[in-house]
């Protein structure tokens, strides 16, 4: 065989590495297009059917441990950032849906500040909590909910920001076992400094 296939069976190969690395580059940027997306953010998180990882916490003078506060059937676990901007709407939000639906408590968690300074500032059921229960809970954006039963097991989860949020929310918990009785009202857990429960 001549000279010039052999060159031409080399550069075919090349070409088709170059190729197939620019597509491996095409593809890690589409994926954090797509984990940076609102869609796949709301992915994050204890898995659904999981146990929340117990964590203690500070409210007032208290310490506490996570799972003594999950006395309700369903609670509704918000996780939010101190400099979150919309936050503060959002933790009302839940307590109003946690008031109106029997059975159902909230528990607010404050990461990265004080909140008597922003974020819950109005609000009974905000504290700050330390930044590494962010990372425990698996959570890297604000404001995030988990929906969990007594036990602390995960039915659902997601970023919360409106009211079709909840709703979506409570839905997937009811696909998956809770069940609302009557409309009624509901505990509203004030929660305060977390931290890793060894």
């Amino acid at each position: 065989m001549s000279e010039a296939f052999w060159a031409s069976y080399a550069l075919l190969w090349a070409l088709v590495c170059a190729q197939a690395l620019v597509l491996l580059g095409v593809m890690r940027e589409i994926g954090r297009i797509l984990l940076g997306s609102r869609g796949g953010v709301a992915r994050d998180g204890v898995r659904v059917g999981a146990r929340l990882p117990d964590f203690s916490f500070r409210v007032g003078g208290d310490e506490r441990l996570l799972r003594e506060t999950l006395d309700q059937p369903l609670s509704i676990l918000l996780f939010t950032l101190a400099n979150c901007p919309v936050c503060p709407q959002v933790i009302e939000m839940v307590e109003r849906w946690a008031g109106r639906l029997d059975g159902v408590g909230a528990v607010t968690l404050v990461a990265g500040g004080d909140a008597r300074d922003g974020v819950g500032s109005d609000s009974s059921t905000a504290g700050a909590v330390d930044a590494a229960v962010g990372r425990l809970l698996r959570v890297r954006a604000s404001p995030f909910a988990f929906a969990v039963t007594s036990e602390g097991v995960v039915l659902a989860k997601g970023l919360l920001n409106r009211h079709r949020d909840i709703k979506r929310l409570l839905k997937r918990a009811r696909e998956r076992g809770w069940q609302n009785t009557t409309p009624g009202p509901a505990a509203v857990r004030a929660v305060g400094t977390a931290t890793t429960s060894t």
